[in-house]
């Protein structure tokens, strides 16, 4: 009872956040293109559910844990940054070699601009225009809803994190999709997993092209 009492008095503190900031934050169903054209709203059945791997799992969780995921944030061009140097946090951590590898590879993967738009993402021959990926609702009670706690930095370091260890091409989406998505989105898109835990829900992300304009498309399922 106490525990449920903690997780919604969170969640109101953090829809009142979102309220007051409401005008900065817009919705899926407002994105328009740079025709004024609406963004095409996505088939749930075409969404693939992503399943973490053990080790990323264990890897994003010892990011909350020993609280790293506190060092990342967004730069103004959207590209996801650390707030200290590798050695830095290293040492300030505990990590090892292979731990820094996979923050460097999500710092690679974290940068904006990164995907082209014509980019075929092998194996499955899934594009990133019709790939959409969704997290189960005990992602969101893992992982997601404590980054949203903190903020979208964090939730942007959670699905690097995930999609980075876990790999393969439903991951690739992810990746993707992180390389394109810009804060104004990062809110949407925490807002949709502070829903999805209220509502004992999973979310969605994914990419639908205008032209050659990205937009990111995130809700509750």
């Amino acid at each position: 009872m106490l525990k449920n009492k903690k997780k919604f008095k969170s969640i109101s503190m953090l829809l009142s956040a979102f309220i007051i900031a409401a005008p900065m934050v817009p919705t899926i169903a407002s994105a328009k293109g740079i025709s004024g054209t609406p963004v095409k709203s996505i088939s749930i059945s075409s969404v693939q559910k992503f399943a973490p791997s053990d080790n990323a799992i264990k890897f994003t969780q010892k990011m909350f844990d020993s609280g790293l995921i506190k060092e990342f944030s967004v730069d103004t061009k959207g590209n996801l940054v650390l707030n200290n140097t590798y050695d830095n946090l290293k040492s300030k951590y505990n990590l090892d070699s292979s731990s820094i590898q996979i923050l460097k590879s999500m710092i690679a993967n974290g940068q904006k601009g990164k995907v082209s738009t014509s980019t075929i993402f092998d194996t499955s021959a899934i594009s990133v225009s019709n790939g959409n990926v969704k997290f189960t609702n005990s992602d969101v009670n893992a992982f997601l809803f404590a980054a949203a706690e903190i903020g979208p930095s964090a939730v942007f370091a959670a699905l690097d994190a995930m999609a980075t260890v876990t790999g393969g091409p439903v991951a690739t989406i992810v990746v993707s999709v992180l390389a394109v998505i810009g804060l104004p989105s990062l809110k949407s898109l925490t807002y949709s997993i502070i829903q999805a835990e209220a509502n004992n829900q999973g979310v969605y992300i994914g990419v639908s092209w205008n032209g050659v304009f990205p937009n990111i498309v995130s809700g509750t399922w």
